[in-house]
Formats: structure tokens, sequence, C-alpha cells
């Protein structure tokens, strides 16, 4: 988008009276330029339905008259007979449109500064309540209008410490904005500048406020939550992250990097590459670690118990039993793969006791598994269902089903509850 200043409209002068520029350019004032600047936003982001709210002469929308797509509202709730046919007269405590209307809504020093006029210092704390109820209705109003995944900008708010209606007006938007994000709307208020009289060098700080309307409502999210996987709660209770979101691939190859580096392994080219020397690489960092290598007959009853186990460290006695399957080698790879996965629990247990069972698991599986076949579009979720459920949620709950074993309880995850992912929501909006 070309911008350039251009004063040639007659401020009188209806929208179709206008001699509209070319096609090529879109004319804006220094006016509207400045505004724009204040709410935080720039030409390119005006597009679709946009409420101007205190649009005075409707200058925003006369300089976006001509650019396509732009459908742009103006209302105020003041308005001279001489703008009355461009200019809606409408109290942004309640707004006349459908819910879900406006890609955006904007409000350039008009709400919520208007209503610091209801202030009253005769009768202070009942119109403070007048004030915080209309502050209230108009930001409700805003958001209710809004279409989902969309955001309103109202810009500049003045806030004045020693001028006692600025000071109210700060306090009751404190109060609102909490109100909003409790509603799951996210709220950004942000610092603009500092304005200093000349004549009394009184400070004044101006501030941007944002609303972001959630393109899903508090019920739904909640929902979800009730219906949401075992498997997909344990990937977001380790990564923070959903299965079905499109960075967990790119996670985990990079968290395979990291815990790889962290336990000193070898390139895991090599394992497909050269097996017998990375064999003799992890047997020696196995001799480092103190933790003997015995095979699955050598261990006793554990084995016999559990006849599909493939491997398991024994942190107590230091020791990992294994079976090494030589007879092919892919099944030599693939008993490779499990003794590295066994090592890392045992670095673990030295290191790190006190790390969370998943935890455990994540790391040990993530950094023993070949993740290249997750990069496949086709069946990337599920693959990596598959990956935390069968793999990393089986440990898990075998853990999970031993100790409750071991100490006559009912041990369950704590993440594995939809209050637990709740709160975890309503944090992340406040």
């Amino acid at each position: 988008l070309e911008i350039y200043i251009n004063k040639q409209y007659n401020q009188n002068m209806k929208f179709e009276g206008l001699q509209q520029p070319s096609l090529e350019k879109i004319a804006i004032s220094e006016d509207t330029l400045e505004q724009l600047n204040n709410l935080g936003i720039t030409p390119e982001m005006i597009n679709g339905s946009v409420l101007d709210i205190g649009a005075g002469d409707a200058e925003f929308a006369k300089d976006f008259f001509n650019k396509d797509g732009v459908s742009i509202t103006s209302i105020d709730d003041n308005v001279s007979d001489e703008n009355k046919e461009r200019v809606d007269k409408i109290d942004a405590r309640n707004l006349p449109y459908n819910n879900d209307t406006y890609d955006m809504v904007i409000s350039h020093a008009s709400v919520p500064n208007v209503f610091m006029g209801m202030y009253s210092s005769e009768s202070p704390e009942l119109s403070k309540e007048s004030i915080e109820n209309s502050v209230s209705s108009s930001l409700h109003e805003i958001i209710r209008v809004l279409k989902p995944g969309k955001t309103a900008y109202l810009a500049p708010i003045s806030i004045a410490e020693n001028y006692e209606p600025q000071r109210v007006i700060k306090e009751v938007i404190l109060k609102v904005i909490d109100d909003l994000k409790d509603e799951g709307i996210n709220v950004k208020l942000e610092f603009l500048n500092t304005y200093i009289n000349p004549q009394n060098k009184e400070k004044t700080e101006k501030y941007r406020l944002m609303l972001e309307k959630s393109n899903i409502d508090k019920k739904e999210k909640a929902d979800f939550r009730s219906e949401q996987s075992f498997n997909d709660r344990l990937a977001e209770y380790i990564t923070g992250i959903r299965l079905d979101d499109p960075k967990m691939v790119e996670r985990l190859m990079e968290d395979q990097q990291i815990i790889r580096a962290k336990y000193g392994l070898p390139i895991m080219d090599m394992r497909f590459d050269e097996p017998n020397e990375y064999e003799r690489m992890l047997l020696d960092l196995a001799k480092k670690m103190n933790v003997e290598i015995r095979s699955r007959s050598e261990m006793g009853q554990y084995f016999i118990d559990h006849p599909y186990a493939g491997a398991a460290h024994f942190g107590e006695r230091r020791q990992i039993g294994i079976g090494i399957d030589r007879s092919d080698i892919s099944s030599y790879k693939k008993s490779i793969g499990v003794l590295e996965h066994e090592l890392i629990h045992a670095s673990q247990l030295i290191d790190s006791p006190r790390m969370p069972i998943e935890l455990q698991e994540y790391e040990a599986y993530v950094a023993s598994s070949g993740l290249d076949h997750l990069k496949d579009k086709t069946d990337t979720y599920e693959s990596l269902d598959a990956f935390f459920g069968f793999l990393i949620g089986g440990s898990v709950n075998h853990w999970y089903n031993e100790e409750s074993e071991k100490r006559n309880l009912d041990l369950k995850p704590e993440w594995d509850n939809p209050e637990f992912f709740r709160n975890i929501d309503m944090e992340k909006e406040n």
C-alpha cells in the first residue's frame, strides 16, 4: 500500500461527492496517520468491516473510502448536523449490531476516556460506580460485536494521578480488564508516552488498550478439556503444546538434540551405519557411570514375571538387564536402541533422582527413537498419538500401576484430569 499525505478533501463534503483518488493510491490525512500510530495499527491492517467509535467527522472513513474490501461504520454519541449523514449517533454502551459483526473495532480518544465526564466530586463513590458500569458495558459491547479472533484498539487512554477523574478511570479500567481476562479475552495495556504540561509541569501518562476476542469461548474450551485424550494431555503436560500443534514435530526434533547432548550420547546415525562401534561406545559410557550390563537370564525373577520386557534398569543395583538380539541386523540395531534407552534412565537416577516419571520416559524415548517418520504429513497426528500413547504413555502407566501396588494406593497422574488444564488455561488468560 502506497501512502501519501493529501489535503484535497473538503471536510463538509459527503462521501458520494468526494473526488476519489486512483486505485493505486490511498490518500491518508496527517490526523488519521497520527490516530493509526496511537492505536498501534498500520494502514495495511485496515481490512474488512471496521467499527469506528467516537468517529467525530468520520475522517478515518473518508481516508479509507477507496480501499478495496474495506467497509467502515462511523458512530459517535455527539453528532453535528453537518456530519449526521455519514456518522450515526449511537451510544457505545448499547451497540445496535449483531454478535460477531466486525473484523476490527477502533476508538481514538473516545472509549473509555469519554466517561470521565461522569465524575462528580460531590458524589465520588456514586459517580465512580456509574463510570465503572459504563466502561464495562462499552468494552463488553465492543467484544460482543467483534468477530472471533479479531482485535479492538483503543487509544490514547490518558492517566494523570493528580487529576481525580483520570485516576478513577485508571482504577476502573484495571478492574474491568481483570473481569475481561476471567472471561477469556486476551487483553494488552501498553504504555505509549508521557505528556508534561509546560505550564504546571504535571505529567499525564498515555496508554493503548487492545482486546482480542478468542476463537474459542470458555464453554467450548471447558468441553474440549473434558474430552481431551490421555495421550494429548500427556503431550501437553510434558511439552506445553498439544498433539495437533504443527510445531510438535519440530519440538521433538529439537529436544532430541538437546537430550542426546545432555547425556553424552554418540551421533545417532552411527547406530544405523556402524552398530558394533555404537554398542562399544554405549558400553564405555556405562562403565564411566559405574553401571553393569548383564543378560536377562542373570537378572532373576524380574524377566520371568515380565517376559515381554526387552530390558530393565535396576537402579538400586546399578545394573541393566538386557538381551542383545544379534539374529539379524535389524534386531541388533533395535536392541542397541533399547540399551541406550535404559542407560538414559540410569543417568537420570544418578544425576536427577527426583525427576518426574513423565519426563524420565519422555527423555529416554525422544533421545533413542528415530523421529524422521514423524515428518510425513499424511499421518503425523496418528504417529504422534502412538508415540505419546503406546510408548511414553505405556511406560508411564506401568510405573503408576507398580507404584500403586507397592504403596497399596490408587495413584493417578495429576495431569490426567480436565481441571488440571482448566486451571492452566485460566493462568494463561490472566
